[in-house]
């Protein structure tokens, strides 16, 4: 990888950012939207593995390498939301390591893994575990619960068409578009997310893997020590803003609230 200038530094590290904060924020909107009432299960969920694999363009046009990252759902209902991890290369930011999984298991405990670190935060919460799988019937709109998988903002269908070789429907909400194989429960083909007049990054499928996820995704070492999300991802070369802080501190607030004390 060539060396990266302060212009495209920053734009990784607002990609980074975008992993590591907002894929919390969007499992946080789903829990709070599932404990609003008690849904029945109206389906199962069909277990796949899917591998993507990222790449950051900058404002320019540059294309710089990003992470690998995994999405896993089981029969029973857990879900491996989302590991992130350097590519097969090198580091994927060139200016810091990465790997991180959020595991939601259908008991309804959460785990946040920074594998680096080795520090997890674990939280319980009472929900449907149809809560967290899409459902094909709906075109990937609804959860297996029968409702939005999302309350605000909504998402919204912008069409289908094929993403290697696969039948999918695309669906935006705020400054990303996700694409989901509509023939292999909801599973993500593909993800672009504009970072404000700084470029974007966007998930391409590497593999879609029908069938029971390996079970090494799912599996926590007992040595891993518990922390707040604060402290959890709070690690050298990542940059936080005063909103990003606020938020932090928003995570913290619901984990010492679901924390699992031991």
């Amino acid at each position: 990888m060539p060396s990266i200038n302060a212009e495209v530094k920053s734009l990784l590290k607002w990609a980074l950012i975008g992993v590591v904060v907002g894929g919390i924020v969007h499992v946080g909107q789903v829990v709070y939207s599932g404990l609003k009432a008690k849904e029945a299960r109206v389906g199962s969920p069909i277990p796949h593995t899917v591998v993507l694999h990222e790449t950051v363009v900058s404002p320019n046009g540059t294309v710089y390498k990003g992470a690998n990252f995994t999405r896993a759902v089981r029969s029973d209902g857990s879900s491996l939301l989302w590991r992130a991890y350097e590519n097969d290369n090198g580091p994927a930011y060139n200016f810091m390591t990465y790997s991180e999984r959020i595991i939601q298991f259908a008991s309804g405990i959460k785990v946040t893994v920074n594998e680096l670190t080795r520090m997890k935060s674990t939280i319980a919460y009472t929900v449907n575990s149809g809560r967290w799988q899409r459902d094909p019937a709906s075109k990937c709109m609804n959860s297996f619960a029968g409702v939005p998988m999302v309350d605000s903002p909504p998402d919204v269908i912008s069409g289908e068409e094929t993403v290697s070789g696969y039948r999918a429907v695309r669906i935006t909400r705020n400054n990303s578009t996700i694409w989901y194989a509509l023939d292999f429960g909801c599973a993500m083909v593909k993800d672009r997310t504009e970072w404000a007049g700084q470029g974007y990054s966007e998930k391409s499928l590497v593999k879609l893997i029908p069938g029971e996820p390996d079970t090494s995704l799912y599996a926590i070492d007992g040595s891993i020590k518990e922390a707040p999300p604060s402290e959890m991802m709070l690690r050298p070369g990542l940059p936080m803003t005063s909103q990003n802080t606020e938020l932090l501190r928003r995570l913290d607030e619901t984990y010492y609230k679901h924390r699992i004390v031991r």
